[in-house]
This record gives structure tokens, C-alpha cells and sequence, in this order.
């Protein structure tokens, strides 16, 4: 029994981890595009970044 409890607690774990860790992510990614962005860059990567990955934020948030 002992080892069920283990096992699940280390599964809870690591699920928090994993989506505190892709927040993070994502949360870096879009200041990084809408920086990109603001400064006037007219790149492929800067509206990749400011636009997309902001739609792809406004759906998960």
C-alpha cells in the first residue's frame, strides 16, 4: 500500500511541475514576441511570436 501512495504522489509531482514549467514557458514566449513586436521588427519570427503564440495564450489562459 505504501508503494501505491508513493507512486501517486510522485505522479502528482510531476503533473505540477510539467504545467507550472509550461507556463513558464509559455508566459517567457510571448513577452519575448510582444517585445519583439513592440520594437517595430516587421520579422517573420517577431509575428510568429507576438500574434501566434498571443492567440495560442488567449485560448489556454
Amino acid at each position: 500500500m505504501d508503494g501505491l501512495y508513493s507512486c501517486c504522489f510522485l505522479l502528482f509531482f510531476a503533473f505540477y511541475f510539467f504545467f507550472f514549467f509550461m507556463e513558464f514557458l509559455l508566459f517567457s514566449v510571448l513577452s519575448a514576441g510582444i517585445r519583439l513586436a513592440r520594437q517595430g521588427k516587421k520579422t517573420r519570427e517577431a509575428i510568429i511570436q507576438g500574434y501566434g503564440w498571443e492567440r495560442l495564450g488567449k485560448g489556454l489562459i
